[in-house]
């Protein structure tokens, strides 16, 4: 980072300073309530900072969403709201803030859970069905089961519980005309199971959502995609004690239409490596992706590209935290970026994130988000 930018940065610091020592006061987070209404639990079971999930809310999400314990009538539907702030606006848009929510439902039907997210658009964008699957967990097998539209299991949530106001660079990047990214919702069959230190999942698609988790207006391409053969993911990760190692896999052909231009495929696959670890109130998270594509263009022009992030993230207390990332990416133009973040909740129902977005090596000017979110009803 430039000398010329760190002043601009030092707001930040302090804005995300104050958020910390907040949020290590502040009373315990609640979330969408559907789960915690159903098991008389309070929503702090498993959230620590809306909507991240801890590590009982991430053992619960493994297990279908089921708990051995008495059960409750319930509305099995919930609403989240967030107010998302921008500083700086691309022309012709001069709007800095703008709003967008989202309908959850949660069913259970017999040893199937049913969920889905609606987002209700956003920014001029249509609503549109960003998840929605059924789940089912086998006991004896100790494998969980999803069909539908779902997010893959990556290291990181890339939009439904994102814990930053910019998303994970590798998440969202593309490769020329394929503009399938690693954070699109897939449509398809997923399959995982952790045993001892063990976490495998295999997930195989055929389709995807195009858009944001909290809807947005659609960019014209000029072309269309769709795809070619079923994709196929496989991840594996293993625990050993503070440190968790991981690869991943995701391949598939792409059938790619520009207007008055006949279709070719392109045949690609990004591999990748994570590592993440965690001592007292640190936690550390890394990833690296590398990514292979055979045409990008309609006349044969493969793609090589490459992309991380380095995540440092600091918890002073049950329910806020910062955090420092380091993101960059090669398509092949070059892009990297830093973010500092701060999260709380400014009450047991609302949670109040801030960002500074610093372009390293760009002439794009640092940046501040700010996201508000809440979901109603309250327990």
């Amino acid at each position: 980072m430039s000398s010329n930018r760190l002043p601009a940065a030092l707001p930040a610091l302090v804005a995300t300073a104050a958020l910390a020592a907040l949020g290590a006061a502040r009373t315990p987070a609640s979330a969408v309530p559907i789960f915690a209404e159903r098991y008389g639990l309070s929503c702090t079971t498993c959230h620590s900072v809306l909507p991240e999930l801890n590590a009982f809310g991430r053992a619960f999400r493994e297990h279908g969403y089921r708990l051995s314990l008495p059960k409750r009538a319930t509305i099995p539907l919930a609403l989240r709201y967030q107010e998302m702030y921008q500083s700086n606006v691309a022309p012709p848009d001069t709007r800095r803030t703008t709003g967008g929510g989202v309908v959850l439902g949660a069913a259970e039907i017999g040893r199937v859970e049913a969920f889905v997210h609606e987002n209700l658009g956003a920014g001029g964008g249509p609503a549109g069905l960003f998840l929605g699957y059924l789940s089912t967990y086998d006991e004896r097998s100790g494998m969980l089961y999803r069909a539908g539209l779902f997010e893959l299991p990556l290291q990181q949530s890339p939009q439904q519980r994102l814990i930053a106001a910019t998303p994970f660079s590798i998440y969202a990047m593309t490769a020329g005309h394929d503009d399938l990214a690693l954070q699109q919702p897939r449509l398809g069959i997923e399959a995982e199971r952790r045993s001892g230190p063990w976490y495998l999942a295999v997930a195989v698609d055929r389709g995807e959502f195009h858009g944001a988790a909290y809807g947005g207006a659609p960019l014209p391409l000029g072309y269309t995609t769709r795809p070619g053969a079923p994709e196929l993911a496989l991840f594996v990760r293993r625990n050993l004690g503070m440190l968790t190692l991981g690869l991943e896999h995701v391949g598939g052909v792409r059938t790619i239409a520009p207007q008055g231009a006949a279709d070719f495929s392109d045949v690609y696959r990004r591999d990748g490596v994570t590592l993440s670890a965690a001592r007292g109130k640190w936690e550390f998270w890394g990833e690296q992706i590398f990514g292979r594509d055979s045409d990008v263009d309609g006349h044969n022009s493969p793609l090589g590209s490459s992309g991380g992030y380095a995540m440092l993230l600091y918890r002073p207390g049950p329910h806020g935290y910062l955090s420092v990332r380091y993101d960059a990416i090669a398509n092949p133009t070059q892009q990297r970026s830093a973010a500092l973040t701060g999260a709380l909740m400014l009450t047991p129902h609302l949670r109040l994130l801030v960002e500074r977005d610093v372009s390293i090596g760009a002439t794009a000017a640092p940046a501040w988000r700010a996201l508000v979110t809440t979901a109603i009803p309250w327990p």
